[in-house]
């Protein structure tokens, strides 16, 4: 921010929220967004906050894969997504916290978490999106009909 502020840009609370909001004060992305917003004000002495956003999405999006593929290799992106959008199926308590020491969660007021960015949350949901659901539904149908049978053999006996 201080760099900002050397070539005259005025950073207000609102330019601070929004850098902060979309980084969550990661400093790759933040100096990403602040090189975008430089380039702005250098050029025009105006800038566009959403714009200057859509003018570093590639630099962030390459380090939103690095970060999948990291998550990927320990096994641990599933379980990130089951913490922030649910079901909670293999997650634990620790998981939560590895996440918390990483930086990439947090707890929120209402008791559940959310993500380092309000950025980095709308890519995950797009990941999340791509994510194979067939073996849950199929770990889903088994204990259904397990049940269904349970009750049926308590309410009919045994067959």
């Amino acid at each position: 921010m201080n760099k900002l502020q050397k070539i005259g840009f005025d950073v207000t609370h609102e330019s601070f929220k929004f850098i902060w909001d979309n980084t969550g004060g990661h400093p790759h992305l933040a100096s990403a967004l602040a090189f975008e917003l430089a380039n702005s004000w250098l050029n025009s002495h105006q800038y566009n906050l959403e714009q200057t956003l859509q003018e570093s999405t590639s630099e962030f999006l390459k380090y939103y894969d690095n970060l999948i593929d990291i998550l990927k290799e320990d096994s641990s992106l599933d379980k990130l997504l089951q913490i922030l959008f649910g079901p909670l199926i293999t997650v634990t308590k620790f998981d939560a916290e590895k996440f918390m020491r990483y930086g990439l969660i947090e707890p929120n007021s209402d008791g559940y978490y959310k993500v380092f960015s309000s950025h980095f949350e709308d890519y995950l949901r797009l990941v999340g999106r791509s994510i194979d659901l067939w073996p849950l539904w199929r770990d889903t149908e088994r204990k259904l009909r397990s049940v269904i049978t349970e009750i049926m053999e308590i309410e009919y006996g045994e067959s």
